[in-house]
C-alpha cells in the first residue's frame, strides 16, 4: 500500500461526503463506507491539498511547506482504523471516528511515502500527474502508457506524417 493510497487520494476531486465515503473503501482504509459531515469533508480536502503539495514539491524538487507538514504530521497523529477478524475470516477495520481515522492512515501513507521513496516520484510530461516511477534508469515520462504515453506517441506519429 505505500504510496498508492496517498497518490491516489491527493488526485480526488472531493466534490461530495459520498465520494469522500467510497473512496475510503476503495482504498482500504475502512470496510464500511461511512458518512462524512460537511466539516470532515472540509478536513479531507485540507489533507488533500496538503498532500497533493507535499507529492508536487518532492516530485520538482522543491522544498516541502512547514503548514503542510505540519497537516501530514497533525492527521498522521491520530489514531487509524483497528483491524479485526471476523468471523467468516475476512478483515474488518473499524474505528470510532472513522472518517478521522481513515484520513489519518492516508496522511501515514503520504509520509510513508515522501520519507522512503520520495526519489521516485516524477510528474507526467502528459498531465501533470504525480506518479512512482520504478523503472531503472528513473527516465519513465507518463503516468501511464495507456493515457498519456498514447497520447503522446499518437501526436508525434501524426506531426511525422505532415
Amino acid at each position: 500500500m505505500l504510496g498508492s493510497t496517498c497518490l491516489e487520494y491527493a488526485a480526488l476531486d472531493l466534490g461530495s461526503a459520498r465520494e469522500l465515503a467510497e473512496a475510503l473503501v476503495r482504498f482500504e482504509t475502512l470496510t464500511y463506507e461511512p458518512a462524512p459531515t460537511p466539516e470532515e469533508l472540509a478536513e479531507a480536502r485540507t489533507l488533500r491539498d496538503a498532500v497533493s503539495r507535499c507529492l508536487k514539491a518532492v516530485a520538482g524538487g522543491a522544498p516541502l511547506l512547514r503548514r503542510d507538514v505540519e497537516t501530514l504530521n497533525a492527521f498522521a497523529a491520530d489514531e487509524t482504523p483497528l483491524v479485526k477478524l471476523a468471523l467468516d475470516g475476512t478483515l474488518v477495520r473499524v474505528a470510532t471516528d472513522a472518517v478521522r481515522c481513515a484520513l489519518s492512515a492516508v496522511a501515514r501513507d503520504a509520509i510513508e511515502l515522501l520519507a522512503r521513496r520520495g526519489d521516485n516520484l516524477s510528474a507526467c510530461v502528459g498531465c501533470g500527474a504525480i506518479f512512482l516511477d520504478a523503472s531503472r534508469g528513473k527516465r519513465r515520462r507518463w503516468c501511464a502508457m495507456q493515457r498519456c504515453g498514447n497520447r503522446a506517441k499518437v501526436a508525434g506519429y501524426r506531426s511525422r506524417q505532415r
